[in-house]
């Protein structure tokens, strides 16, 4: 029974890994810079982190995995290794809570994979979606706790959880208006976390948010009171003070306090 789990253990720590690895190779190389490649482990990771459920049906392997992992990504940070990762400019503990995000969200929803891969898709897509957008068209800006971001980049995140949400929600059965609606809620939500949450704090948010959201979905109650709930927290962070150095998404500076897209 222990060699049947190591064996699966070892070949997500090993994916992991090597994900870091060609990151790192990609930025030495100057193919790619630290924002690109931190976001594209960012992806890398939450399609690894779908296979989870599949190679594990307790949630003791992936907390032994994600505790290592953790003190691996504080190790690195501290001695100034993995550039691809901790490269960036602005502040972000987005990077540590990233296995503590993907272990919560297999802990509390790994015996429900639609609800497990919903909530991960939108952590591993829907959160690079905002940073990649508010790169891209930052015409429209707006101060979350002093972190500044744009309104197309929560746009972004909306359109593609919506999205996501909604092509999982149809392929388990559910009729694509209900979907749809369904989807929509997610995004909406998923959408004012990412946006009221700084510093890397969304990619715990996210995937709690998105759990939240399908677990209110089938009560017009709960879901109004969760649309509130986000948007009460929304509200809360635009009116927080703008701190010296916030910058949008995507724009260079040396004291950058700018939205995360990990």
């Amino acid at each position: 029974m222990m060699g049947e789990t190591w064996a699966p253990m070892l070949l997500v720590a090993g994916s992991y890994l090597a994900m870091f690895g060609i990151g790192e190779l990609l930025r030495r190389a100057r193919l790619a810079r630290a924002e690109v490649t931190r976001r594209s482990n960012h992806v890398g990771a939450g399609v690894i982190a779908l296979a989870l459920p599949l190679l594990f049906d307790s949630p003791w392997p992936v907390l032994a995995l994600a505790v290592p992992f953790v003190a691996f990504l504080l190790a690195t940070k501290l001695i100034g290794w993995l550039g691809s990762v901790h490269g960036i400019s602005r502040r972000s503990a987005g990077a540590f809570l990233y296995p503590v995000s993907i272990a919560a969200t297999f802990v509390i929803a790994s015996d429900n994979y639609p609800h497990y891969a919903i909530a991960v898709l939108a952590l591993a897509l829907g959160d690079p979606a905002a940073g990649v957008a508010g790169e891209r068209w930052k015409q429209h800006s707006y101060s979350a706790w002093g972190q500044v971001k744009t309104w197309e980049g929560s746009l972004a995140a909306l359109t593609v959880t919506t999205a996501l949400s909604s092509s999982v929600l149809v392929l388990i059965g559910v009729p694509p208006v209900g979907a749809c609606v369904t989807g929509a809620f997610i995004g909406v939500v998923v959408a004012l976390i990412e946006g009221a949450l700084p510093w890397g704090l969304d990619n715990l948010g996210i995937p709690l948010a998105t759990l939240a959201s399908l677990s209110a979905a089938g009560s017009a109650v709960s879901a109004v009171l969760t649309v509130l709930g986000a948007a009460a927290l929304f509200g809360l962070a635009l009116t927080a003070p703008r701190l010296p150095g916030a910058r949008r998404r995507g724009r260079p500076t040396q004291r950058a306090v700018g939205s995360d897209a990990e």
